[in-house]
């Protein structure tokens, strides 16, 4: 449970490196975040359940993002990812019901299970042809038919041949 009741917004220090497990999750009034340039890693359930966050831009510096670390933000609509990062790892960004659009930079290399389940207002997605693993359950569970999510990509691309597998649209970019 978040002990931080009432507070709005949040600056961290610019020598932080690293936000720890769980330290603001459950902090529904928490509506903006400014993450410092030198951050290297956000831990698991950081910001999980913080309902009232809607923007985050995340630094390049960052390196690690964990599994769930924004986990029931249900008001998230936009995320930039950081260069840093190689994966978006398990139920990073799962039930931000929503969140619209997510910034994937070149670099990311994997997407795994249910990093971005139950986001049920993301209706396209740039997936970068760096990204050559995805989970067949990243965007839902398996065998869901992705009938509103559109997915942006290079021709040739290991997303368009996921999209294909799995049932989403596909849009060259």
């Amino acid at each position: 449970a978040c002990s931080y009741y009432g507070v709005t917004s949040i600056s961290f220090p610019e020598k932080l490196e690293k936000i720890g497990y769980g330290a603001f999750c459950g902090c529904t009034d928490l509506e903006n975040v400014h993450l410092p340039n030198g951050l290297v890693r956000i831990q698991c359930e950081t910001f999980g359940n913080c309902k009232h966050l809607k923007t985050l831009i995340i630094p390049d510096s960052v390196e690690s993002i964990e599994s769930t670390a924004f986990r029931g933000c249900i008001a998230l609509e936009y995320i930039k990812l950081p260069r840093g990062i190689e994966r978006i790892r398990e139920g990073t960004f799962r039930q931000c019901e929503q969140l619209k659009v997510v910034e994937i930079p070149y670099g990311v290399r994997e997407i795994k299970s249910h990093a971005f389940f139950g986001c049920d207002s993301l209706r396209s997605i740039y997936i970068p042809s760096s990204v050559t693993k995805i989970a067949g359950d990243a965007f839902n569970y398996e065998g869901f038919n992705g009938y509103f999510l559109t997915i942006y990509g290079s021709k040739g691309s290991y997303a368009e041949q996921y999209a294909k597998d799995n049932g989403y649209k596909y849009r060259v970019e």
